[in-house]
C-alpha cells in the first residue's frame, strides 16, 4: 500500500462508528427526557375553562381545553376501535351531581376506579383536556346506558333534552397541549436510539472481529503483506488482494486464504425493485458466507472477482444451480475427510 499509516489504521480497532453511535445515543436521550417532561407538565401555563361553567352558559364549543372536578366515574358505556386504538368512553360525576361524557385512557380509569376504592365519599379528582362535539352513535349510546340506569319513573333521556342532561360535547383526557411537540420528540428519540443501537452493534461487532482476525493472523505478517508491491489494492471496493491473503475492510477486518474459497458471486440487493447495492459474497470450506468487497458497478466485482480466482483456479464463479449444488457437495465431502481425520 502507498501509506504504511493506512496500514496501521486498519489492523486497529476503528471507533468512530462507536463514537457516532454513542453520540446519537445522548441525543436520543435528551430528546426523550425532554418529551416526558413536557408531557408530564403539559397543562403548565396554560389557560384551561371550567367545564360546567361553559355549560351552564351554553359555551362549551369545540377544541377549548377545559378541566372538571369530578367525584365518581361509571364503567364505559362505549367503546370504539379506530386503526387498532380504542376510544373508551364514560359518565363522569361533579359534586353537584351533573353528569358529562369523557373519553379516558385505560390507565386514567384505573386510577380513578383504585382512587374511588381507597378514598370512598372524600373522592375529587380533576379532569383536563380538550372538549368536542357529541357525534350521533355516541349520543345514542349514551341515552341507551343512561335510561337504563335510572328507575322506571325517572325522566328518560330522549334527543329533545339530552343537552340539558349532558350537553353537547364531551371531555377528551387524551388529547392535550403540545401532543405534536411530545409526540415528535419522543418519537425522534426512539428513532435516533434505534439508530444508535445499530451504529453501536455494528462497531463492537466489527471491534471484536478485528480481534479475533489478529489473534488468528499474525499482525507483522498481515503489515507486510499489505506494505508488499504487488498487493492489488481496491479502496472503493473495500478489498486488498496480496500474495497470500484476501484482505478486506468493509464489515470489520475478514482475512481469508484463497484456499479457503470455493465459491464467489456477485449478490444484488434491492428495496422497492431497485438495486441499491451489489456484493461480491465468498462461500468458504467450512459453509460460511463471507461479504469480501462492494460496488454498484459489476464489471469492477468481475474484475476482483477474475483476480481472486487466478490465484485459486478451482474457485466456483456466478450464482447458478449447478454452481450451488457442486458448492454443497464439496463441502459435504471436506466435512467426510475431517471426520474420517478425526
Amino acid at each position: 500500500m502507498e501509506n504504511s499509516m493506512e496500514v496501521e489504521k486498519m489492523l486497529k480497532p476503528k471507533k468512530r462508528l462507536l463514537i457516532i453511535g454513542l453520540i446519537i445515543l445522548v441525543i436520543a436521550v435528551v430528546l426523550i427526557v425532554t418529551g416526558t417532561l413536557k408531557n408530564q407538565n403539559k397543562y403548565e401555563g396554560v389557560q384551561m375553562h371550567i367545564y360546567n361553567d361553559l355549560i351552564s352558559k351554553d359555551a362549551d364549543k369545540e377544541n377549548m381545553l377545559v378541566k372538571l372536578e369530578i367525584t365518581n366515574i361509571s364503567p364505559a358505556f362505549a367503546v370504539k376501535e379506530i386503526k387498532n386504538v380504542k376510544q373508551n368512553y364514560y359518565f363522569a360525576v361533579d359534586k353537584n351531581n351533573y353528569w358529562y361524557i369523557v373519553r379516558l385512557t385505560d390507565s386514567t380509569y384505573k386510577e380513578l376506579k383504585s382512587k374511588i376504592d381507597s378514598e370512598g365519599e372524600n373522592f375529587k379528582y380533576v379532569l383536563k383536556g380538550y372538549i368536542y362535539n357529541d357525534p350521533a352513535e355516541l349520543k345514542k349510546l349514551a341515552m341507551s346506558a343512561y335510561n337504563q340506569s335510572l328507575s322506571a319513573d325517572a325522566e328518560k333521556l330522549t334527543n329533545s333534552n339530552f343537552k340539558d342532561y349532558l350537553g353537547s360535547t364531551y371531555l377528551d383526557e387524551t388529547k392535550t397541549p403540545n401532543d405534536s411537540t411530545v409526540t415528535a420528540l419522543i418519537g425522534i428519540g426512539i428513532g435516533l436510539a434505534i439508530l444508535s443501537s445499530i451504529f453501536l452493534i455494528i462497531s463492537i461487532s466489527n471491534i471484536k472481529k478485528l480481534k479475533s482476525t489478529l489473534k488468528k493472523y499474525d499482525a507483522e505478517e498481515l503489515k507486510e503483506e499489505l506494505n508488499n508491491i504487488n498487493i492489488e489494492e481496491y479502496k472503493r471496493q473495500s478489498i486488498y488482494l496480496t500474495n497470500k491473503y484476501i484482505i478486506s475492510t468493509i464489515n470489520g477486518l475478514s482475512v481469508l486464504e484463497y484456499s479457503d474459497i470455493l465459491w464467489m458471486y456477485n449478490e444484488k440487493r434491492r428495496q422497492n425493485g431497485i438495486v441499491v447495492g451489489v456484493w461480491i459474497m465468498a462461500r468458504t470450506k467450512d459453509n460460511k458466507k463471507i461479504l469480501i468487497a462492494s460496488d454498484m458497478k459489476e464489471d469492477i466485482l468481475i474484475e476482483i472477482m477474475t483476480k481472486i480466482k487466478e490465484k485459486n483456479h478451482e474457485i466456483l464463479i456466478g450464482f447458478t444451480g449447478e454452481n450451488n449444488k457442486e458448492y454443497k457437495k464439496l463441502v459435504k465431502e471436506i466435512k467426510m475427510e475431517k471426520k474420517n481425520e478425526n
